[in-house]
């Protein structure tokens, strides 16, 4: 984290279930807030010495043509409580920074971005008016390698970051919940299988690793090259390796300059064109013919 700031916010928007987590560098401190999926989860906890979770109500079902705008004005209300009850206001303009997800999705889930745009657009105004200026959007795949070591991380590997680096919870845990016992879902259009973690719990670790971003750092994060095996051989077996590649080569040439031998396409053939002046004369023998043939009648 950058130590210019004393407060770290990372916000993981969605559409029905956001997640917020606040660290208060100065004093240690974690607030974990987001939406409980039931009426009995609502509540506030203490996970640890110096973690704090709160669970608003759940977001109703609103119906009719304001639903969406009733259900983002439903989220940022309790958001932008939770952050100026945490945040004083004379910290709030140059020593607190908030991270939010860059919004990056594919051509199938267009309708869901259009929704998560509107509802941070609501709460980015809400952000100004209470004198959060430090705001930055951040795309999933740069905090995901630069905090969890895997541009491509999955909310399973999120989970399990949270739970033995930086905050150490185990968020699982925390709602009854084990790796044994989560479902496996598969993706309808890319076919992909993976571990289903259910909400509010990505949500959370999502904002947590948001928080741990920091943004000074640069970008690109170099692999450790992975050492190369060398096994050694005898003579023998070298020059057989030597006779296999030259005639590798040789199958190559013979392929590229023969052209019929490995590689044979069939030749396209085009229709013979007719110039336009037969093609008149002959539409015009044609109407002749008729013509007569409509006179004899």
């Amino acid at each position: 984290m950058c130590a210019q700031y004393n407060y770290h916010i990372g916000l993981d928007l969605s559409v029905t279930c956001s997640g917020c987590a606040i660290y208060d560098s100065p004093n240690n401190r974690w607030f974990l807030s987001s939406f409980a999926k039931e009426a009995k989860q609502v509540g506030k906890f203490q996970l640890a010495e110096n973690v704090y979770l709160s669970l608003f109500p759940q977001v109703p079902a609103f119906e009719g043509n304001q639903a969406d705008t009733k259900r983002y004005l439903h989220m940022e209300k309790y958001m932008m409580e939770e952050l100026c009850a945490r945040i004083p206001m004379d910290q709030r303009e140059t020593k607190c920074v908030i991270k939010i997800e860059a919004f990056v999705f594919k051509s199938y889930q267009m309708a869901t971005a259009a929704k998560l745009h509107e509802s941070a657009g609501i709460l980015k105004a809400s952000l100004q008016k209470n004198k959060f200026l430090q705001v930055k959007n951040v795309v999933n795949s740069t905090w995901k390698a630069q905090v969890v070591h895997n541009g491509h991380a999955t909310k399973l590997d999120t989970v399990r970051y949270c739970r033995d680096n930086g905050i150490k919870i185990d968020l699982l845990a925390a709602f009854g919940l084990d790796e044994a016992k989560l479902s496996i879902r598969c993706n309808k259009i890319t076919g992909v299988k993976t571990y289903h973690v259910p909400s509010p719990i990505q949500d959370i670790a999502d904002a947590i690793a948001l928080a741990e971003y920091d943004d000074t750092l640069p970008r690109k994060f170099k692999k450790n090259p992975k050492p190369k095996i060398i096994i050694p051989q005898s003579q023998e077996v070298q020059d057989e390796l030597n006779k296999l590649m030259a005639l590798q080569k040789e199958a190559k040439k013979k392929s590229i300059w023969a052209g019929t031998e490995t590689h044979t396409k069939p030749i396209r053939t085009r229709k013979p064109t007719i110039p336009r002046k037969l093609k008149n004369e002959k539409n015009n023998s044609l109407l002749e013919s008729k013509s007569k043939r409509r006179k004899k009648n």
